[in-house]
Parts: C-alpha cells; sequence; structure tokens
C-alpha cells in the first residue's frame, strides 16, 4: 500500500524539518474532501457502518512508538 509505505517517510520529514508536533491528514477517509486527500485517512470512512484498519494505521502506530 503506497499510503503505509509513505507515512514514516513523511513524519521522518516532519521531525527532520524540526516540527514540534507531526501529524496525519485524518484518522478517517473523508467525504466531501477533493479526491487527492479524501481516502487518506488512516481507518476506512466510518460511514459505511464498519471501521477497518488500512495499512497505513498500522505504519503510523509503529512510527509513533519508536519516536
Amino acid at each position: 500500500d503506497v499510503q503505509a509505505e509513505q507515512v514514516a517517510t513523511r513524519l521522518q520529514a516532519c521531525i527532520d524539518g524540526g516540527g514540534a508536533m507531526c501529524l496525519w491528514f485524518s484518522l478517517f477517509d473523508l467525504s466531501g474532501e477533493d479526491d487527492v486527500f479524501a481516502r487518506l485517512g488512516l481507518l476506512t470512512d466510518r460511514r459505511s457502518g464498519t471501521i477497518e484498519k488500512k495499512p497505513a494505521f498500522d505504519a503510523f502506530r509503529n512510527f509513533a512508538a519508536s519516536h
């Protein structure tokens, strides 16, 4: 999953750039957002009734636990 591969790279770039707080765009996929950003959540769209972790969720959790 491309998003999962980018989580550590993007968050590390934030840290390396001096970021005091580095966040991911959204916990959930978003509706009403531009298609470029709508699916960047770490969890699937909560409106579907079933919330599932995306591969990026574990990548984010692992990165956060190691820093």
